[in-house]
């Protein structure tokens, strides 16, 4: 009887246990690749900063930025489209791979274009970049309906605090109009630059989409296209660049293309990479915070231009998002 006891005790104590979720590999890889693409948006927001320095450092030369930028973003398509295919990659590709490359590179081409369009029709950078902000929101609400990515309460908390960091630090009252504006308020501008908040927040859900894809493949589309519209922009005389010729500078134009190109490859790279491993609204949010953020530190290091107490606040607000979507 007493042994009997005993083995009943050890069949109902010594029961059998899982170990924790967290702790098995498939988590962790898991864990892991979030991990990376978060580092890796991180670098595609600094990257974007750096070639608005580069944008700044090029008109003080007196040269024509967008063929600049162009001929690099080609240079980058041309040799990874050459990579990718000696890889074989491109023949991997499957009809429905193929159409999320699209969509991902169009989308990132127009974000650009209405944000240049945006500025030209009148609007200010800094209310540009605060109405495209609404990016993390369409983002985290597309990344939930089409992808099924879960939305927490956390992460929600990092969408408002991100969207109302960036309205903050772009000055809200002149933004509503309730201080006087001397050039009227320009609201085909805002109009446009809300459509490239949609096409941005678009693009990273085309890349959670683009599962499977070589990141090369990605970052190989996107060159050849912004190159493109680059040039065309030129062509057409969008954005007030300078009227001297690249053939008298030489020296200096192919030093410019070499720091574009290392530039525009590793942010667009960083930027595909990142985009496909992380959830939408990780993604955008990460993006959006470090880019104001360089670019903050920018404005302060270069241009002696020091934040006032409101674009602070914002700032602290852009962080905070970030520390959420971590969590």
């Amino acid at each position: 009887f007493g042994s009997s006891s005993k083995q009943c005790a050890t069949r109902c104590w010594c029961v059998p246990t899982q170990p924790p979720p967290w702790t098995t590999p498939g988590h962790c890889a898991m864990a892991g690749r979030e991990l990376f693409g978060m580092v890796a948006m991180g670098v595609a927001g600094v990257g974007v900063s750096l070639m608005v320095i580069m944008n700044d450092v090029v008109e003080r030369m007196g040269l024509p930025y967008f063929p600049l930028l162009g001929s690099a973003c080609l240079i980058i398509g041309l040799l990874l489209t050459v990579l990718v295919a000696a890889m074989g990659e491109l023949s991997k590709l499957t009809c429905r791979q193929s159409k999320w490359v699209v969509i991902r590179s169009t989308c990132g081409v127009m974000t650009f274009v209405l944000n240049l369009v945006a500025v030209r029709a009148g609007a200010p950078m800094g209310d540009v970049s605060a109405l495209q902000s609404i990016s993390v929101v369409v983002a985290a609400l597309l990344g939930t309906a089409a992808l099924g990515e879960p939305l927490r309460a956390l992460h929600i908390g990092a969408v408002v605090a991100s969207f109302l960091g960036a309205v903050i630090v772009s000055k809200p009252l002149a933004l509503l109009g309730i201080e006087p504006s001397p050039h009227g308020q320009p609201w085909l501008g805002y109009a446009l630059a809300l459509a490239a908040g949609v096409t941005a927040g678009s693009t990273f859900i085309a890349a959670r989409k683009a599962q499977g894809i070589s990141p090369l493949v990605l970052t190989a589309c996107v060159g050849l296209l912004e190159g493109s519209a680059l040039w065309v922009l030129h062509l057409l005389k969008v954005g007030h660049d300078p009227s001297l010729r690249l053939a008298d500078r030489p020296g200096d134009v192919v030093g410019i293309i070499l720091a574009l190109t290392l530039t525009v490859g590793v942010g667009s790279g960083a930027l595909s990479a990142g985009a496909q491993l992380c959830p939408a609204a990780v993604s955008s949010t990460i993006y959006t915070s470090v880019t104001m953020a360089s670019n903050f530190a920018a404005q302060a290091l270069l241009q002696q231009e020091f934040p006032d107490a409101m674009s602070l606040v914002g700032a602290g607000m852009l962080l905070l998002g970030v520390a959420l979507m971590a969590v």
